[in-house]
């Protein structure tokens, strides 16, 4: 023990060399702690914020514009599509149910979005307080959208065109707060929620279910359309569309040719649900086939005035885009450390050469020679570690700071995370192979010569 008390006392007796090597190798290890708990907080948050959703149909433009937009409501829509061409899409017999989502206005920069009560239930959302939405004009809000709009139940406001926080307003038309939502950390905290019609009302300056006001027009409901019964006439069952429905009946992948017919005959069907006037931002689709992850995409996308985007690849493809520069911040990372290992054996080499004298009486007093090897060791172990030490208490420091950084959530993470315990072995490692060189030395030292030199 008291060999390496004299190993540190050596070490701060050159304070500024000592703090430097410890410094670099903080900042390389904070680096790499932030981008390697960033990526895991990224990835964490994709996955809950998809939530399973299998597929988004909205307007042709940027497929990833369009999963932004309409899943983790950060970018602007790619446009709106009709509401008939939505239902039409939601009774492909290969689909489990769709969700719509409508957007357009927002309040103090949290958006305002109009879907059904699926779209809450598919975040696990629970109510803080109040009740859930049940007609136009009703909403509940977010967790983070309550907290930083000061809304709670039962007060009222008017949106704003747009997703900014100032622009025209709304004032004609008011929504009533029903309910808030419990904290979910996920994207559901920072929207406030409405009924679809709400947005039809706002923006068409129809009614719905307003107590005795028109209600909503049911989707499937023909009595109030006035459709021609010789121009859409369901086709008679055929063998060719009998053929195509025991193939979707038993998961099998159909050929073109058989979508675009499949595709008509759906078309006929939905024409007698269509409302010209109402349309949404976007769809997203839930799969009740694994045939349905090949054939629907290409089916929309081919057959329809709308685009297909696929969250799940679309975010592989974001990922791959930021990985390029994850990965060029983690090697920067690297060699900051490896420089750090550099500094080291420069440090301990200057500490041996003017303390060479100093050596020598300790091994004249008996100190083995392993012993005096293994001080310089224990120097380089104690800068590696205290620095892998401060570069997490760095990385901590940082990591709480994010949220005031355009609002970007993060998650809580352990004290040490398996990758984190990994990179101190690699700390170490650097540590002691800078030490290594200086040790050998100090091993070798001619205690005679060394001596008589002085």
């Amino acid at each position: 023990m008291d060999i390496f008390r004299i190993g540190l006392a050596k070490l701060f007796s050159k304070p500024a060399s000592t703090v430097l090597s410890i410094l670099l190798f903080a900042i390389g290890v904070s680096i790499i702690s932030l981008l390697i708990n960033l990526q895991q907080s990224l990835k964490g948050q994709f996955n809950r914020n998809l939530a399973g959703i299998d597929l988004v149909a909205g307007a042709k433009g940027s497929p990833l514009q369009l999963i932004l937009s309409t899943v983790f409501h950060v970018d602007v829509p790619t446009g709106n599509i009709p509401l008939s061409e939505a239902n039409r899409i939601s009774k492909n017999p290969m689909i489990e149910k769709t969700i719509p989502i409508a957007l357009g206005d927002s309040y103090k920069g949290f958006r305002i979005v109009g879907t059904t009560g699926d779209y809450p239930a598919l975040y696990q959302a629970e109510l803080l307080e109040g009740n859930w939405f049940e007609k136009s004009a009703e909403v509940i809000i977010g967790w983070e959208a309550a907290r930083k709009c000061g809304l709670k139940t039962g007060d009222r406001f008017s949106g704003v065109h747009g997703f900014m926080e100032h622009g025209h307003s709304h004032d004609y038309f008011e929504y009533q707060v029903v309910g808030t939502l419990k904290r979910s950390n996920t994207v559901i905290d920072k929207l406030i929620l409405t009924p679809v019609e709400s947005v039809w009302e706002v923006h068409g300056g129809k009614t719905y279910g307003h107590d005795d006001e028109e209600s909503v027009p049911d989707p499937h409901d023909h009595a109030e359309c006035d459709h021609d019964d010789e121009e859409h006439t369901i086709p008679e069952a055929n063998p060719v569309l009998e053929e195509i429905m025991a193939k979707i009946e038993a998961d099998e992948e159909l050929s073109r040719e058989e979508m675009l017919i499949f595709s008509e005959y759906k078309n006929l069907l939905a024409e007698r649900d269509d409302h010209p006037s109402e349309e949404i931002t976007a769809l997203l689709v839930f799969f009740n086939s694994p045939v349905a992850n090949v054939t629907l995409p290409r089916l929309i996308n081919e057959t329809t005035n709308l685009q297909a985007a696929v969250p799940a690849f679309e975010i592989n493809r974001l990922l791959g885009l930021l990985g390029i520069g994850i990965e060029t911040l983690r090697l920067l990372a690297w060699v900051i450390i490896f420089i750090s290992g550099m500094n080291i054996f420069i440090h301990l080499l200057n500490i041996l050469g003017k303390n060479s004298y100093e050596i020598a009486l300790i091994r004249v007093f008996g100190t083995p020679r392993y012993k005096v090897f293994l001080m310089l060791l224990s120097q380089g172990f104690f800068l590696s570690v205290s620095g892998w030490i401060a570069g997490l208490f760095l990385s901590r420091f940082v990591w709480m700071l994010l949220p005031s950084f355009g609002g970007f959530s993060v998650e809580h993470i352990p004290v040490v995370t398996a990758n984190e315990s990994l990179l101190l072995v690699y700390t170490i490692f650097v540590g002691i192979s800078a030490a290594i060189i200086p040790a050998v030395i100090a091993y070798k030292t001619n205690i005679h010569n060394t001596l008589s030199k002085s």
